[in-house]
């Protein structure tokens, strides 16, 4: 499913991003991984953060071995 007419998520599965910034440090610290780029493995629309279709939380594999989750503000196309 694509998502290119502004509706849902930024990046969809497989897309390759770039961590860029690091939101709110205080509750969820990824500012150790800004400047690494990976893949998004899947989208989180029903966690426990207020996640949404339009705003999901987006799990990326990154090119050294980590997995973790982003915010759309925190990724940027690689």
């Amino acid at each position: 499913m694509s998502y290119r007419l502004g509706f849902g998520p930024p990046f969809e599965p497989e897309h390759r991003v770039r961590v860029v910034a690091a939101i709110d440090r205080t509750v969820h610290d990824v500012s150790r991984f800004i400047g690494q780029t990976g893949t998004v493995r899947r989208l989180v629309i029903d966690g426990h953060c207020g996640e949404t279709l339009e705003d999901p939380l987006m799990v990326v594999a990154l090119d050294d071995g980590a997995e973790e989750s982003f915010w759309r503000e925190e990724l940027e196309a690689a």
